[in-house]
C-alpha cells in the first residue's frame, strides 16, 4: 500500500456541497472568523486565535503535519466558492492508529455536514492510511459530538481522567474508538 503521505495531499470530495481540502493562508480570516464563536471553541481545549497572524500559526502548523508524517488536516470547504466553513484532522497516534477531530462553523450545524465528513475521512483513512483504528475524544458535555461519533458508529469506551491540560487545569475526556 503506497504511503499517503509521500504524495501529494489529498483532497477528499464528501459530496456536491462540501470538500475537504488542504489548508490554505488564504483561510486565516475565515478560521478566525468561526473559530471564534463561544459555541466551536467551548469544547476545544486548544488557543483560540485572536488575530490573523495567530490564525495564520495555526494553519501552518497543521499544514506541516502533513510534511512532518504526523497527520493530515483539511479545510472543510463549501465547493461553490472555497470558503472555509470548518477543520477535519487526523493525527497519526502510532503506525496503525488515528486520532481524529473536526470543528465547523455554527452557521452550518445540524445539517449532517460532519457527520458526512467522517464517513468520508475514515473511509480514506481505512483504505489510504493502513489504519487499525481511529478514536476519538471530546468533553462530556459535549452532546452533539457525542451523537455524531455514536451516528458513525464510534463506540464509547471510557473516560480519560486527567488525559488533557489546558489553561492551568487538568480535564476528563470521553474516548470513542472505531475499528474496520
Amino acid at each position: 500500500m503506497p504511503n499517503v503521505y509521500e504524495s501529494s495531499f489529498p483532497t477528499l470530495q464528501i459530496n456536491r456541497d462540501y470538500l475537504l481540502r488542504e489548508q490554505s493562508l488564504d483561510d486565516a480570516e475565515d478560521f478566525l472568523t468561526y473559530y471564534s464563536q463561544t459555541e466551536v471553541n467551548q469544547y476545544i481545549y486548544a488557543e483560540v486565535p485572536t488575530s490573523i497572524p495567530a490564525a495564520l500559526n495555526e494553519i501552518i502548523y497543521c499544514r506541516n503535519l502533513f510534511s512532518q508524517k504526523k497527520g493530515l488536516y483539511w479545510t472543510l470547504a463549501r465547493a461553490d466558492n472555497n470558503q472555509m466553513i470548518g477543520a477535519f484532522g487526523l493525527y497519526q497516534r502510532s503506525a496503525d492508529e488515528l486520532e481524529i477531530c473536526y470543528d465547523l462553523d455554527r452557521n452550518y450545524w445540524s445539517k449532517g455536514i460532519i457527520s458526512a465528513a467522517i464517513d468520508t475521512v475514515i473511509t480514506f483513512a481505512f483504505s489510504k492510511m493502513n489504519c487499525k483504528q481511529i478514536f476519538a475524544i471530546t468533553t462530556h458535555n459535549n452532546h452533539a459530538s457525542i451523537r455524531v461519533l455514536e451516528k458513525n458508529k464510534f463506540k464509547h469506551v471510557g473516560t480519560l481522567k486527567q488525559y488533557r491540560y489546558f489553561k492551568g487545569t487538568m480535564h476528563d475526556v470521553e474516548k470513542f474508538v472505531l475499528t474496520p
